[in-house]
C-alpha cells in the first residue's frame, strides 16, 4: 500500500514538473513558434494611442485625443497625420528578415553578444500602445546597409529588419509637428471673414442650407468654385518652418497683420484665426504666419494670391437659382404693356395672355437660358447709372409661384420667385438688376435680346414682333 502512495506522488511530481517546463517553454521561446512570415509586432494601427521614440535619452511622446493625434511636451502641437499613420503601418508590417536566438548569443570570445550588437544598453527604442505596450529596441546596423539588429520587449532573441521603420521614427519632435497649417476642412467651414491692411472693408461670407453667401460689403450670392479656389490653398498651406521659440512677432510684421482670416466651423464656437504678417526675404510667396491653434510663429508658402482677393471675384456671376417647377406664372412688363404666361393646371404647357396656348418646351428654353446668363462685371445702381443703362424704363420680368391653402406657407396668395429688371444694349453690353439689388450685373448684350424675343407680344397687339417687348 505505501509503494502505491509513493508511485502516486512521484506521479504527481513528473507532470508538475512538465507543466513548468511547457510554461517557461512558451514564456522564453515565443519566437520559436513565430511563423517566417508573420509580423514582429501585434500592432493595430487605428487602435494606437501612443508611440514613445526614445533617441540618446530624450523622447518624443505622441498622443492621440478624440482621434487627432498631438506631441506631447513644451509646445505641445498637433502631430502631422500622414507621418503618424506611415510610422504606424511600417510597425504593423514589419517582419524580421533573420532572427539570432537566445542561446546562440555569448558573452564574449568573438562571438555575437547584445553588447557587439548594440543591444546591451541601446539608446533607440520605439513603444507602441495598441491594446497593450510593445517596445522594440534598436541596435548597431547589420552587414547589409539599410538592415538594424533589434529586440522586441524582454524577448531574448535578436531580429534582423528592414531599417524603413526607424528612418519614419527617430526625428526631432519638431519634424512631426503637422505640416499642414491648419486642421480644417472647407466643407465644414460656415463663415469666413478677411481683412487685408489698408482695405476699406472687410470680405464677410457666409453659409446657409442653400449655400454661401457674401454679406458684406455687398450682399449677394457667391461664386462656390471661386470660394474654393480662394479659401483651400489657405487651409492646405504647407508650413516650411518654425521659428525660434519667443520670436519676437513685431519682427515678423505680426504686431500689425498684413492681412487677416477668422474661419468658423460648423459645431465649434471658437473661430479659428490665421494672421499673415510680412514676407520671408529670398523666398518666393512665403509669409510668417500665426494660426490661432497653433502655438508658435511659422514660414508658410503658397498663399499670396489669396491676399490679394476681391469682392466682386467671390461673387455668382449668375442669377439667383430658381427651380421651374416651382414657377406658375411669368409676366412680361414693358412700355408697351403686360403680358402673362400661365401655366395650365395639367401637362407642361402654358397660356399666354389673349389665351393662345404656348409650348411647354419653349418655355423651358426660354428659362433655361435666363438662368444660364452669365455677367462679366458689376455696376452700383445710383440714379446716374440708372438712367444711363436704361434701368430707368427697364422690361420686367418676373417669376411667380401661386401658393394654394395645402402649402406650407401661411396662406394661400402668389410669391415672387424672381424679379429682373433689364435696360437697353449700349455698346454691346445690357445690365440687369435682380431685386432691389444696390448693383447690378453688366452682361452681352446678345443673350439678353435673345431672352427679350422670346417674351410673347401683348395680347392686344398678336401681330406686333415679340423682340420689341
Amino acid at each position: 500500500m505505501e509503494a502505491k502512495i509513493v508511485s502516486w506522488r512521484g506521479t504527481l511530481l513528473l507532470v508538475l514538473i512538465a507543466g513548468l517546463a511547457l510554461l517557461l517553454f512558451l514564456l522564453s521561446g515565443q519566437s520559436l513558434t513565430r511563423s517566417a512570415q508573420e509580423p514582429l509586432l501585434m500592432i493595430a494601427p487605428l487602435q494606437a494611442d501612443r508611440i514613445e521614440i526614445g533617441e540618446s535619452g530624450g523622447t518624443v511622446t505622441l498622443a492621440r485625443t478624440n482621434g487627432i493625434w498631438s506631441i506631447t511636451g513644451d509646445p505641445a502641437d498637433r502631430a502631422d497625420p500622414r507621418m503618424v499613420r506611415s510610422l504606424l503601418q511600417a510597425a504593423a508590417d514589419l517582419v524580421p528578415l533573420d532572427e539570432i536566438k537566445a542561446g546562440n548569443l555569448g558573452s564574449g570570445g568573438g562571438k555575437l553578444t547584445l553588447e557587439s550588437l548594440g543591444l546591451k544598453k541601446p539608446n533607440r527604442s520605439l513603444a507602441i500602445h495598441s491594446g497593450k505596450t510593445q517596445l522594440l529596441r534598436f541596435g548597431i546596423e547589420g552587414a547589409a546597409k539599410g538592415r538594424l539588429y533589434a529586440r522586441l520587449d524582454s524577448d531574448g532573441t535578436v531580429y534582423l529588419i528592414p531599417g524603413e521603420i526607424a528612418a519614419l521614427a527617430f526625428h526631432p519632435a519638431q519634424d512631426f509637428r503637422d505640416h499642414r497649417l491648419t486642421a480644417l476642412s472647407a466643407d465644414r467651414l460656415s463663415g469666413i471673414s478677411f481683412s487685408r491692411q489698408g482695405a476699406l472693408h472687410a470680405i464677410e461670407l457666409k453659409k446657409d442650407p442653400a449655400g454661401w453667401k457674401l454679406a458684406s460689403p455687398v450682399e449677394a450670392e457667391a461664386d462656390e468654385e471661386a470660394l474654393a479656389a480662394w479659401i483651400r490653398p489657405v487651409l492646405d498651406a504647407p508650413v516650411e518652418s518654425w521659428m525660434p521659440d519667443g520670436t519676437d512677432p513685431g519682427s515678423c510684421g505680426l504686431d500689425v497683420p498684413t492681412a487677416l482670416f477668422t474661419l468658423r466651423c460648423e459645431g465649434s464656437v471658437v473661430p479659428v484665426t490665421i494672421s499673415v504678417g510680412s514676407p520671408v526675404p529670398g523666398m518666393a510667396d512665403t509669409f510668417h504666419v500665426r494660426c490661432s491653434d497653433r502655438p508658435g510663429i511659422c514660414r508658410v508658402r503658397g498663399i499670396g494670391p489669396s491676399l490679394v482677393i476681391t469682392p466682386t471675384a467671390l461673387r455668382s456671376r449668375h442669377l439667383h437659382p430658381v427651380q421651374y417647377d416651382a414657377v406658375d406664372r411669368i409676366e412680361f412688363d414693358a412700355e408697351t404693356g403686360l403680358v402673362v404666361l400661365v401655366r395650365k393646371p395639367a401637362g407642361q404647357d402654358w397660356m399666354n395672355s389673349d389665351g393662345t396656348p404656348v409650348p411647354g418646351e419653349r418655355v423651358r428654353a426660354w428659362f433655361d437660358s435666363m438662368q444660364q446668363l452669365t455677367a462679366h462685371g458689376f455696376e452700383p445702381a445710383t440714379p446716374a447709372k440708372l438712367q444711363s443703362r436704361g434701368l430707368d424704363r427697364p422690361l420686367h420680368i418676373r417669376l411667380i409661384a401661386q401658393l394654394s391653402e395645402n402649402t406650407a406657407e401661411e396662406k394661400a396668395g402668389t410669391m415672387i420667385l424672381g424679379d429682373y429688371a433689364i435696360g437697353t444694349s449700349v455698346l454691346g453690353e445690357t445690365a440687369l438688376r435682380e431685386g432691389a439689388s444696390s448693383d447690378f450685373l453688366i452682361l452681352p448684350s446678345e443673350p439678353l435680346e435673345v431672352l427679350k424675343s422670346i417674351s410673347p407680344p401683348p395680347a392686344s397687339s398678336p401681330g406686333t414682333d415679340p423682340a420689341a417687348h
